[in-house]
C-alpha cells in the first residue's frame, strides 16, 4: 500500500534505463531514408512535412493538406534497402498539448499498411484514444506506407494528424546508434550533456522557488521528459535516419525525476507523453506516476464542500465511494446511522437529518490499496493505514448495545477489528488469525455479528466464524458448513445467514441448525438479500429487485412493500421506528416502509371503491 506520506520514491533513474536490443537497428550505413506524403499542411507561420513525423518528437507531426478530413491521405517511408520489418509503431494524432489538441484534430480512424505496394493483412481499425500502436508487418520489404482509410473528424480542425512512425519500435527500442553513441562520448558530446543537465537544474530550482511557480520553467522540463533531452534532438535528426528517430531520441529521466519532486500536477501531459514511448516495466511505472498525479491533482484541487444529505460519490465528508461493493449500515438507539464507507477507509456517522456528523479514519490522501492488493491511484476519504482509527477497506460493522451508549465494532479487509467509543476514541484492537480470504467484487464476504446473551463478537471472514470476548480474546472458531454467506444476523440467541437460495440458521457454537425458509416464496428474480432486525426485535429483508419485506416470526410474512422504482445493486439496511435506510450506488436512501404500506393499503382501497361503484352503475343501467 503507497500513501501520499511515501509519494517521495526513490529516484527513477534505474527505472528508465533502456533494455538492450534484442533486434538490430533497421538502418546501417546504408543511403538515408526518404519520405513522402500525398500532401502536406502550410500555415503562414509553420510547416508540417511528411518528415515531422519521423523526427523522434510526439509534439510535431505531418498534418496532410488535402480538402476534406484526411480520408485517402498517405505516407510512405523508403528505408532505401530490403529491410526485415517486423512492427510498424504509430502515435495518430496531434499529441503537441496532449489529449486537448488530439481531440482538436482528426486522427486516423482505420489504416492499411503496405510493404511494397502489397498490403499487409486487412485494414486495420484503430480506438480513438491517445495511443501508440505497435502495428505487426513481420516481411521484407523497402517502401513502408500508411493509407488513411477512414478518419475520426476533429472537434476543430478537419486535418488529419500523426505525431509520430517508427520501425521496429518494440524490437529495436534502446537500440545502439553507432554514430549517435559515439557522439554521446566525445567529448562535445559530455559537455553538451554537462550543460543540458545545468540548465535542468536551473529550471528545477526555479520553479521550486517561486512562490507560484515558473511556468516557461516547468513547460521547459515538461518538454524535455516527454520528447527527450534538448542537447540530443540536433544529433539524434543529424546522424539517426528517419524510422529509427523515435528509438534514439528517448524521454529523458532525469526531467521526469524532476517533475516528480516538483509535484506539480500540471505536468500529467509530460507523463502521458513519457508513458506513449515506454516499454514494458517503464511503461508500468509512467502508468502509475500519471495516476498519481491525477489523484494528487484532485486532492490539492479539494474536495466538494456541498455534498448531498445522505450521501453522494466522493471522497469529501458525506460523500461515499463502493466502487461497487456492498456498503455495510447500523443504527443506533438515538437514531444515528453508521456507514463503513469501503473505498473511503473511513466510517462515517450521520445524523437523522443526514448531515455527517463524526468521522473514524484519518485526513483525505491518495491510496491504491483494496482488499489487500493494489488497484489504480485514487483519493481517498481517508488515508489507509494499520494504526488506531485507520482502516483498509471496512467491510462489517456492528453496534454493541451498553447500558447508556452502544460500542461500534468494526472490521476491515486486512483482518483487523477494532471496537470504539461514540467519541470516537478506539477501546481496543486486534487481527483476526486466519488465513481465510475476502474478494471485492462477490457482493460482500466479511460480516460482524454481537450475540449480547453470551457477551461474544463473532467475525465472519469468508467462510470461517471466530467469536470473541469485547476484549479480544478468541473464544471459539468453526467452518460455516454451507460456505461464505452474504449476511448473518442474529435472532434469538442464534444466526441467520443469508445466501442467495436459501436463509440458514446455525448455533451459536457452529452446529447447522437447518434452512428457515427461501427468499424465493416472497420475491422472484432477486440476485442480492440483507437482512435487519428492528427495535422490538422483527426481522426485515430487502431484495434487490427493490422490495422489502416485514416477518411476524422468520418465514412468516407480515407485509411486504415496494420501497423503490428501480433496482438496487447490493442493498445493504438498517431499521429502526419503520424506517429504513438503505445504502446502495455511494448514497443512503430513507424510506419510511410503513407509510409506503398505508399508503398502497389506502390506494388498494380507493380502487376497490371505485371498481364496485362502476360495478354498480353497470346494473342501473
Amino acid at each position: 500500500m503507497r500513501t501520499l506520506s511515501t509519494f517521495s520514491m526513490p529516484a527513477l533513474s534505474a527505472l528508465f534505463l533502456l533494455a538492450s536490443a534484442a533486434v538490430p537497428s533497421v538502418v546501417s550505413a546504408a543511403p538515408m531514408p526518404r519520405v513522402k506524403a500525398s500532401s502536406e499542411h502550410e500555415t503562414d507561420d509553420q510547416e508540417h512535412p511528411a518528415e515531422a513525423a519521423f523526427d523522434g518528437l510526439l509534439g510535431s507531426g505531418w498534418i496532410e493538406g488535402e480538402a476534406g478530413t484526411g480520408k485517402g491521405a498517405w505516407i510512405e517511408l523508403d528505408l532505401r534497402v530490403s529491410t526485415d520489418i517486423q512492427t510498424l509503431s504509430v502515435w495518430p494524432g496531434n499529441l503537441s498539448e496532449g489529449k486537448k489538441s488530439y481531440r482538436e484534430y482528426s486522427r486516423p480512424h482505420t489504416v492499411t499498411i503496405k510493404v511494397d505496394g502489397k498490403p499487409v493483412g486487412n485494414p486495420l481499425r484503430i480506438l480513438d484514444e491517445v495511443q501508440r500502436l505497435d502495428i505487426p508487418v513481420g516481411q521484407q520489404g523497402r517502401v513502408l506506407r500508411l493509407e488513411i482509410d477512414e478518419v475520426y473528424e476533429g472537434f476543430v480542425f478537419t486535418d488529419c494528424t500523426i505525431s509520430e512512425l517508427a520501425v521496429n519500435y518494440v524490437e529495436s527500442k534502446g537500440a545502439a546508434q553507432a554514430e549517435l553513441e559515439e557522439w554521446q562520448q566525445s567529448e562535445e558530446g559530455l559537455a553538451a550533456r554537462e550543460s543540458y543537465l545545468e540548465e535542468l537544474n536551473d529550471h528545477y530550482q526555479k520553479h521550486r522557488l517561486a512562490e507560484f511557480g515558473a511556468p516557461e520553467s516547468l513547460a521547459w522540463i515538461m518538454d524535455a521528459a516527454g520528447d527527450g533531452s534538448h542537447y540530443l534532438r540536433a544529433p539524434v535528426q543529424k546522424r539517426v535516419p528517419m524510422g529509427s528517430r523515435a528509438q534514439a531520441l528517448h524521454s529523458d529521466k532525469e526531467a521526469i525525476d524532476a517533475l516528480r519532486k516538483l509535484k506539480d500536477a500540471n505536468s500529467i501531459p509530460a507523463f502521458e507523453m513519457a508513458q506513449l514511448r515506454a516499454t514494458g516495466k517503464d511503461k508500468a511505472w509512467l502508468q502509475e506516476l500519471v495516476e498519481i498525479f491525477y489523484a494528487y491533482q484532485e486532492l490539492i484541487g479539494g474536495g466538494n464542500p456541498n455534498v448531498s444529505y445522505w450521501g453522494e460519490t466522493g471522497w469529501s465528508e458525506g460523500a461515499l465511494q463502493s466502487f461497487g461493493e456492498p456498503i455495510p449500515v447500523a443504527i443506533d438507539r438515538f437514531g444515528s446511522v453508521y456507514v463503513a464507507d469501503v473505498g473511503n477507509n473511513r466510517v462515517q456517522r450521520f445524523a437523522q437529518d443526514g448531515r455527517p456528523d463524526r468521522v473514524w479514519g484519518g485526513d483525505p490522501d491518495i491510496a491504491d490499496t483494496w482488499f489487500g492488493r493494489g488497484r489504480p491511484w485514487y483519493v481517498s476519504g481517508s488515508a489507509p493505514g494499520d494504526g488506531p482509527g485507520q482502516f483498509h477497506n471496512p467491510i462489517a460493522i456492528e453496534l454493541i448495545p451498553e447500558k447508556e451508549m452502544d460500542l461500534i465494532a468494526i472490521m476491515d479487509a486486512e483482518r483487523r477489528v477494532q471496537i470504539f467509543d461514540p467519541e470516537g476514541n478506539q477501546l481496543i484492537g486486534w487481527n483476526l488469525n486466519t488465513d481465510r480470504e475476502v474478494e471485492p467484487g462477490l457482493g460482500g464476504e466479511g460480516h460482524l455479528a454481537y450475540m449480547a446473551s453470551k457477551g461474544l463478537l463473532y467475525a465472519f471472514f469468508g467462510s470461517e466464524a471466530i467469536a470473541f470476548d469485547i476484549h479480544g480474546q478468541e473464544i471459539l472458531r468453526f467452518d460455516i458448513e454451507d460456505g461464505t454467506p452474504n449476511d448473518v444476523l442474529v435472532y434469538k440467541n442464534k444466526f441467520l445467514l443469508v445466501y442467495r437460495d436459501a436463509i440458514i440458521r446455525y448455533e451459536a457454537d457452529g452446529f447447522r441448525d437447518r434452512q428457515m425458509w427461501d427468499m424465493d416464496d416472497f420475491d422472484q428474480g432477486y440476485e442480492d438479500v440483507d437482512l435487519a432486525m428492528d427495535e422490538e426485535g422483527a426481522v426485515w429483508a430487502v431484495t434487490d429487485t427493490g422490495r422489502a419485506f416485514k416477518f411476524k416470526r422468520p418465514g412468516k410474512l407480515d407485509f411486504q412493500v415496494d420501497i423503490s422504482e428501480y433496482s438496487f445493486e447490493h442493498p445493504r439496511f438498517c431499521v429502526h421506528d419503520g424506517l429504513l435506510h438503505v445504502t446502495d450506488r455511494d448514497q443512503i436512501f430513507v424510506i419510511d416502509a410503513l407509510q409506503l404500506r398505508i399508503d398502497e393499503e389506502e390506494a388498494a382501497l380507493q380502487e376497490a371503491e371505485e371498481a364496485a361503484m362502476r360495478e354498480a352503475m353497470e346494473d342501473e343501467e
